[in-house]
């Protein structure tokens, strides 16, 4: 059994290195790497890469801050310059999801790009930063889960045993890339890679909120109707990605 533990931040002199950023920053440059070599395979533009890789960036970070502070506006209202704290924690994934596709999308229609193939070219590297945030998110000791029996269960700080939910974050991640790895050359119509990427990943973040932690007061997520906030967003966005994978798998039949 691996117990709770955080290991946040490393300090080497007077420098301190913020564990969770660090393997942030590891997985961008992963994505980098990966979408750049992607980009040479399909004959696209390197620049036009790093363009997007920096721009989906930003609105992973804006988007996925934004929305944290959206939904836990109370940890906020007293001191706004709490916001700007990223080193402190505080993301959602799902706002990072959104503004990050509508930026991307944006500036593809601006550079007039074949959207479907740009978004098959970024998969794999996107789906390898989440590996490496994930990683982070398990170091630092954040995302608990429910009280669990289940053998593989975590034993937190008040000798409660939880669901080891940024483990199931790190691992159904690293699962997700080596499907989408294997497909990238197997599929050959366009968008098929990123919907599949996109519907998988929706429908297996909305199962894990099921173990997130639902007792302890300054850390259990917000819920609406027995699901988190998440969990409706994922749910919303789930049928109509499902619907155009249909579509779109139907029409390249």
């Amino acid at each position: 059994m691996i117990s709770y533990f955080v290991f946040d931040k490393i300090i080497v002199g007077g420098l301190t290195i913020y564990v969770w950023g660090l393997m942030a920053s590891v997985g961008f440059l992963a994505a980098l790497i990966i979408s750049l070599k992607e980009a040479k395979r399909k004959n696209i533009s390197q620049e036009i890469v790093w363009d997007l890789v920096l721009i989906i960036l930003l609105g992973v970070i804006i988007g996925s801050r934004g929305c944290y502070v959206l939904w836990h506006w109370d940890e906020f209202k007293n001191n706004f310059t709490k916001i700007f704290f990223l080193w402190e924690g505080g993301l959602s994934s799902v706002g990072g999801i959104i503004l990050a596709g509508v930026a991307g999308l944006l500036y593809a229609r601006y550079k007039k790009l074949n959207i479907w193939r740009t978004a098959d070219l970024l998969t794999p590297g996107i789906i390898s930063a989440v590996i490496f945030t994930r990683i982070g998110c398990f170091l630092v000791g954040s995302h608990v889960g429910k009280i669990t029996d289940l053998f593989w269960g975590r034993e937190y700080f008040d000798g409660t045993i939880r669901h080891p939910v940024a483990l199931y974050f790190m691992v159904s991640a690293v699962v997700l890339f080596l499907i989408t790895w294997r497909l990238r050359k197997r599929l050959k119509k366009d968008g098929l890679l990123f919907l599949i990427f996109i519907a998988c990943y929706l429908a297996v973040r909305f199962f894990i909120d099921f173990t997130r932690c639902d007792d302890l007061l300054l850390i259990c997520e917000n819920r609406s109707h027995g699901l988190t906030y998440s969990q409706w967003v994922f749910l919303v966005l789930l049928f109509p990605v499902l619907g155009i994978l249909k579509r779109r798998a139907e029409f390249f039949s």
